[in-house]
């Protein structure tokens, strides 16, 4: 459709054209009521869609490190350094280890003083040269504490030393003898056992009393007499057992806390077997 407006306009000069309407083609203009401005037609812009927000980037909660480790303390390598049989005792070797000294190093720091039971024997400023204070501190109270550890434990056996000998002099006797006249490799075999105690010190001043008994050039010490026990049951026939089957028998019955007479028994197969020789 096409329709005639005239558009009022500022009056012409005589000597300008006549006045001619414009033609507008109310058709081309756009459905939404924008007027055309020409004859060929308005084209409306494209609305502006409004920009859709962008979703908001959710902050990045750094990750949470892991606590920090502590350093696991370095185990005493028992190929180097030995075992001292005490918590304590590797502990101080393992500090010693750990502040880099060697075996010879550290013997000379400590081992007069450890060995002859007397701390006052450690030089302590060479330790404190070699580890530091704190470190040779701590070190020093280890070995007070692994000192005196070791002297309870050597007055326990000592007493059993002597009970199973039958006296502190009996002992000293034999010992004195032992060390001229049983051989050095047997030496070597009771040692250790005399050192740890129990069922297997018992048994190495046994078999050396008997060695010391044989020679006729001393006279025979008897050993402790065993706490006579009343009972009804008679005991079993004695037999001869090995020394194999001696220590194997008696540690078994100190366990299972055998009584005297039981023990006596088991010393009395030992004896028998000494005498057949075996």
């Amino acid at each position: 459709m096409t329709e005639e407006v005239i558009e009022a306009t500022e009056l012409p000069d005589s000597n300008d054209a006549p006045l001619v309407p414009e033609v507008v083609d109310l058709d081309s203009n756009p459905p939404d009521g924008t007027v055309g401005t020409t004859h060929e037609g308005f084209i409306a812009p494209k609305e502006e869609q409004a920009d859709e927000p962008a979703p908001a980037e959710e902050a990045e909660v750094p990750a949470e490190e892991p606590p920090a480790e502590e350093p696991a303390e370095s185990d005493l390598d028992k190929s180097v350094w030995g075992d001292t049989g005490s918590e304590v005792g590797n502990s101080v070797l393992g500090m010693l280890q750990e502040a880099g000294l060697t075996t010879d190093e550290a013997k000379v720091l400590l081992f007069d003083g450890v060995q002859s039971g007397d701390p006052s024997k450690i030089d302590m400023a060479a330790l404190t040269e070699k580890v530091g204070k704190n470190a040779a501190n701590i070190i020093m109270s280890g070995t007070k504490t692994f000192i005196a550890e070791n002297a309870a434990k050597n007055a326990g056996i000592i007493s059993e030393v002597h009970t199973a000998a039958g006296s502190e002099s009996n002992w000293e006797a034999v010992s004195a003898w032992a060390a001229d006249n049983v051989s050095e490799s047997d030496l070597n075999e009771y040692r250790p056992m005399i050192d740890k105690g129990g069922a297997a010190a018992r048994f190495a001043v046994s078999e050396l009393m008997a060695s010391y008994n044989k020679d006729s050039n001393n006279s025979t010490l008897g050993a402790a007499a065993p706490r006579a026990e009343p009972t009804s049951v008679s005991p079993p026939a004695s037999t001869a057992i090995t020394r194999a089957e001696y220590v194997a028998a008696l540690e078994k019955a100190h366990r299972r806390g055998a009584s005297q007479k039981e023990i006596a028994t088991i010393q009395a197969n030992r004896n028998n077997g000494r005498k057949r020789g075996i």
